[in-house]
């Protein structure tokens, strides 16, 4: 929650920085770039859904399961949990990010021709940059997420592997 606020805030202060020294650039000057991070988020979408489900199969089959649904219980290894709030965390932020870029390409296309627009256009475009900025921040926050959940993986696997080793010795 902290680190949100601290986006905000981060972002809130840039947009007076804009609003004063860049006052010259376009929607054209960032629209790569809005395409890139909805990339980016496409890509964490994708690879955590993946890892949801290879790690988590019968979480996946309770949802699934034409069944009662049952609550998957995660509750016997707490970095399975660990893993699985991290991953559902970067799927939701990177969901807020293509959310973002979403708004702020659909607000360029509804406003731009507006009287509002016209009048305080360096207002619009200093928002336009500061939100940009932080949709960027909870990206970067989603990918480190996709990193340390791999980072997990592979830890786990090593220590597995390990605890094999020294039952086969014995």
């Amino acid at each position: 929650m902290w680190r949100k606020f601290i986006y905000l805030l981060a972002s809130g202060i840039l947009y007076f920085i804009f609003e004063r020294w860049l006052t010259s650039f376009r929607y054209e000057d960032y629209k790569d770039y809005l395409n890139l991070i909805s990339t980016v988020s496409g890509m964490v979408f994708t690879i955590m859904g993946i890892w949801i489900a290879f790690l988590y199969p019968n979480a996946m089959n309770r949802i699934i399961s034409s069944q009662k649904l049952v609550a998957a219980d995660f509750s016997e290894s707490r970095s399975d949990t660990k893993r699985l709030e991290s991953i559902v965390g970067a799927v939701m932020t990177s969901a807020l990010v293509m959310l973002g870029v979403l708004f702020i390409t659909l607000a360029k296309l509804l406003l731009q021709m507006t009287p509002i627009y016209i009048t305080y256009r360096l207002q619009f475009k200093s928002v336009a940059l500061s939100a940009l900025v932080f949709i960027t921040l909870l990206q970067l926050e989603a990918v480190i997420h996709v990193v340390l959940s791999n980072v997990m993986f592979i830890n786990d696997l090593h220590y597995k592997r390990e605890g094999r080793q020294a039952d086969d010795e014995m």
